[in-house]
């Protein structure tokens, strides 16, 4: 797939049925995502296929909001 991205500070106004990409120094990942309830420090990457996970604010070196997606067959 090719996605269509636009950039966002982590954190800012993340939305639950939103799709984002993240970029840490080891991955770049696209996942559902939401902010942990006890610690606002923690984003958890949620995926149907997956298990959730977290990852701390300060692994994230970019963020960005998927918009647009072309699906390869």
């Amino acid at each position: 797939d090719i996605v269509g991205v636009v950039r966002v500070e982590p954190y800012e106004k993340i939305t639950p049925d939103a799709i984002y990409m993240i970029v840490t120094n080891d991955a770049r990942i696209v996942k559902h995502c939401y902010i942990d309830e006890n610690n606002p420090e923690v984003l958890w990457c949620v995926s149907p296929n997956f298990p959730s996970f977290p990852i701390n604010r300060t692994e994230i070196c970019a963020m960005f909001r998927v918009v647009s997606r072309i699906q390869y067959f």
